[in-house]
C-alpha cells in the first residue's frame, strides 16, 4: 500500500508540475562558426559536434567542436565534391556524407581525414538520414535544380554497401529526408516538380507504398514527424501554413496558419517545434495552444532555406540549430533552468504511469 500510495502522490505532483509548462523557453547558448551550414550531428558519445562549413571558395567540409559550455574549435576535415549533408557512424569514428558533384555517398575516417570508401549513386546526392540505429542510411539522389526524377537509396554502414533496388519519386528529392520513429518506413518530398509530393517509403524493400500532393508555389523545404511518426509536419512557406499529415493514410488531418514557415522541426516530446525562416530570429511553436514565442539574438540573423536538420540532445538539453548563410553556423539552444526542471517532471510523470500501470492488477 505504501508504494502504490508513493507512486500515486509522484503521478499527481509530477503530472501537475509537468502541466504548469510543458514547453521550455530557450536562450542561445552559443554560436558555432560553420558558414552555410546546411547539416550537424553530434558523435555518439555528445562528446563532438560536427558541421558541414564552407571554409572559402570551393573549400568546404566539416568542423568539429566540443559539445560543452566553451565549444571549442577541434578541427576541419576538408571534403571534395561539395559536401551537403553528414551523419556520424555509430562507433563515431567516420562521417558518411554526400558529395553533390561526385553523386555518391563517402565515408571520412575522423582520425586521418581521408576517405575510407566511397559509394557511386548515380548524380547530384544531397540529403541523407540515419535509422535509429545509426547502421542504415537513406539518400537523396539526383538533385541538380533541373527537375530530374530522383530517388532514394538505402546504404549498409557496417557492410559499406547499397542495399536493394533505389525507390523512384516523381521528382528531385530535397534535402530533407526523415525516417520513423520505428524504422519502418521513410519519408521525402520532391522538390521542384509539379505537384510537390511527400512519399512515404517501406524501408524493408524500399517501395513506394503511398504518397500525397502538396499545394504551394514553393519548395516544402523542413518538414518533421511527431515523436509516434503518427503525423507528418509540412510547412508550405508561400501559404503561410503548416500541414498536418495523417501518415497511415497520408490524408490531410488539418493545417494551421503560420507566416513563412520554411523549416517546422517538433521536438522529441511532441509538446513544440522550432519554426525556421528567413528572416531574423527562431520561433518557438506551441503544439498545444498554437501560440508562438520568439528567441532573438543578434546571431540569429540568418538561417537561410532552412536545409539542416535541427539535432536534439535529450541528454543535455541542447538544441543544435544548423544556420544556412555565408555567416551561417551553428546555433546552441538551451532550455531555462526552471522551465528544464519542469521538463524533467514531466519525465517522470512519464515514469510513475509506466509503474501505475505495471501495479494495476
Amino acid at each position: 500500500m505504501k508504494v502504490n500510495l508513493s507512486i500515486g502522490l509522484l503521478l499527481s505532483l509530477a503530472t501537475a508540475s509537468s502541466a504548469v509548462q510543458a514547453v521550455p523557453a530557450y536562450h542561445l547558448d552559443g554560436f558555432l562558426d560553420a558558414p552555410i551550414c546546411t547539416s550537424v550531428d553530434l558523435s555518439p558519445d555528445r562528446s563532438t559536434v560536427y558541421a558541414r562549413a564552407h571554409f572559402g571558395s570551393f573549400d568546404e567540409g566539416y568542423r568539429a567542436f566540443e559539445a560543452t559550455p566553451t565549444y571549442e574549435h577541434i578541427r576541419d576535415y576538408p571534403v571534395e565534391g561539395s559536401p551537403w549533408a553528414g551523419r556520424v557512424s555509430a562507433d563515431g569514428q567516420h562521417i558518411w556524407t554526400t558529395r553533390y558533384y561526385p553523386g555518391d555517398v563517402a565515408k571520412m575516417n575522423l582520425t586521418t581525414g581521408n576517405l575510407d570508401a566511397s559509394l557511386p549513386l548515380g548524380s547530384w546526392t544531397t540529403g541523407l538520414e540515419f535509422d535509429s540505429q545509426r547502421r542504415y542510411l537513406y539518400v537523396g539522389e539526383n538533385h541538380p535544380g533541373t527537375g530530374a526524377m530522383g530517388s532514394i537509396h538505402k546504404i549498409d554502414t557496417f557492410t559499406d554497401s547499397v542495399v536493394g533496388i533505389p525507390a523512384p519519386v516523381n521528382g528531385e528529392p530535397g534535402h530533407h529526408i526523415v525516417v520513423s520513429p520505428d524504422d519502418a518506413y521513410v519519408y521525402t518530398i520532391t522538390d521542384n516538380t509539379t505537384p510537390k509530393r511527400l512519399h512515404k517509403i517501406r524501408t524493408s524493400d524500399m517501395q513506394v507504398v503511398d504518397t500525397h500532393d502538396l499545394s504551394g508555389s514553393e519548395n516544402h523545404v523542413g518538414f518533421s514527424l511527431s515523436p509516434d511518426g503518427s503525423v507528418a509536419y509540412v510547412p508550405e512557406a508561400s501559404g503561410d501554413k503548416v500541414h498536418l499529415i495523417d501518415t497511415a493514410t497520408m490524408d490531410e488531418l488539418d493545417f494551421w496558419s503560420l507566416p513563412d514557415a520554411k523549416g517546422f522541426f517538433v521536438s522529441p516530446d511532441g509538446t513544440h517545434a522550432l519554426v525556421l525562416n528567413d528572416g531574423p530570429g527562431i520561433r518557438v511553436f506551441d503544439l498545444a495552444s498554437q501560440s508562438v514565442d520568439f528567441i532573438e539574438d543578434d546571431l540569429l540573423i540568418l538561417t537561410g532555406w532552412a536545409r539542416g536538420t535541427p539535432y536534439w540532445d535529450d541528454t543535455s538539453g541542447r538544441v543544435y540549430v544548423p544556420q544556412d548563410g555565408f555567416n551561417g553556423g551553428v546555433a546552441v539552444l538551451v532550455p531555462e533552468p526552471a522551465t528544464l526542471s519542469l521538463l524533467a517532471l514531466g519525465g517522470l510523470a512519464a515514469v510513475c504511469r509506466r509503474h501505475a500501470r505495471r501495479m494495476r492488477p
